[in-house]
């Protein structure tokens, strides 16, 4: 139900109920047992009337008369009776409440509308059908005394419900407790988680930080090693290289005096050569000289002889060495 009707018998127990109504609010959803509770009532209010009715017929019919002793004897026993069927009440009141999953307030709904209608329409229907007797006096107080064991049933229900309602009031501070330390402790055990966490993080840390430092050393080390060795290596490879340098050097010096001497040779063979065959060329231009100059001396002889032969001496003369040879061809002998 969604407005739950609850018994409430002082200001701290309803500050109580709205502070709780306040942290757990009901759900809006229709409760299921709800319609059930309707029939449950129209069903409990006809069975209290038929046992009502019944109940007032065999009494009246008995009419008891006992003595006081005896009264005092029934009265313990009905005392007795009334407990044990108070307890088997409560009984079959938790279970009906288990099986109907009705809530405490659900109860108490429906006890003040079973009330309702039995005081409306029992009570009040009775009362007008004994009006119209002569004894209404005195059946009045007859039914008001038969009627008051189902309103004592009726009050040890508010009771039991009020009970109830008190359990679940416990239950919920007890929840709430339960909760608030559950809260705190798994707040404790995320710090206790966290400060294990970062302890374990710094010591990994360092542990990294350590391996680090000393990998770096290594390798610093490693580095001094492999560079002294390497200049070591180059060192060697640098004495090598000069040695075969010098190697080299001494054998190339060696083959350019060899080759300077054996040019040095060429050189001198080929002047003398030269100078051979320039000797030879000049002898033999000599030579050829002499041979042009002595047929030049014998070719003016012999034009000298032509000449005085063919008595031309005296046209020659007129050749003179400043004429041209145009002018020389022009002239006629």
């Amino acid at each position: 139900m969604g407005d739950e009707i609850k018994i409430v018998h002082s200001k701290e127990e309803f500050e109580k109920i709205q502070r709780i109504k306040a942290k757990y609010p009901e759900p809006d959803a229709p409760d299921p047992a709800e319609g059930d509770v309707s029939e449950q009532e129209t069903e409990l209010t006809d069975n209290d009337d038929q046992i009502r009715k019944e109940q007032t017929m065999a009494e009246k019919k008995e009419a008891p008369q006992e003595e006081k002793p005896q009264k005092a004897a029934g009265e313990t026993k009905n005392d007795e009776k009334n407990l044990s069927e108070d307890s088997k009440f409560a009984s079959a009141l938790l279970q009906h409440l288990n099986a109907t999953r009705m809530t405490a307030g659900q109860l108490d709904l429906l006890i003040q509308k079973l009330e309702l209608q039995f005081d409306q329409l029992v009570h009040g229907n009775l009362v007008g059908q004994l009006k119209q007797t002569d004894e209404y006096t005195f059946a009045k107080e007859y039914l008001d005394m038969e009627i008051q064991p189902m309103k004592d049933v009726i009050e040890r229900m508010k009771k039991m419900v009020a009970a109830l309602q008190n359990k679940q009031l416990t239950l919920s501070d007890d929840l709430l407790e339960a909760k608030e330390e559950m809260d705190n402790k798994l707040l404790e055990a995320k710090k206790e988680v966290n400060n294990e966490v970062e302890r374990r993080v710094k010591t990994i840390s360092t542990k990294i930080d350590d391996e680090i430092q000393r990998t770096k050393r290594t390798i610093d080390e490693q580095g001094r090693g492999l560079r002294n060795e390497l200049v070591d290596s180059m060192k060697k490879e640098r004495k090598s290289a000069e040695d075969e340098l010098k190697d080299i050097r001494g054998k190339f010096e060696t083959d350019t005096g060899k080759l300077k001497e054996s040019l040095t040779d060429l050189i001198r063979q080929e002047r003398e050569k030269l100078e051979k065959e320039t000797q030879k060329m000049s002898k033999e231009a000599f030579e050829m000289k002499e041979k042009v100059q002595q047929s030049l001396r014998t070719l003016s002889e012999y034009l000298v002889l032509v000449i005085d032969a063919a008595g031309v001496h005296d046209k020659i003369e007129k050749l003179s060495y400043d004429k041209t040879l145009e002018e020389m061809t022009t002239i006629n002998l």
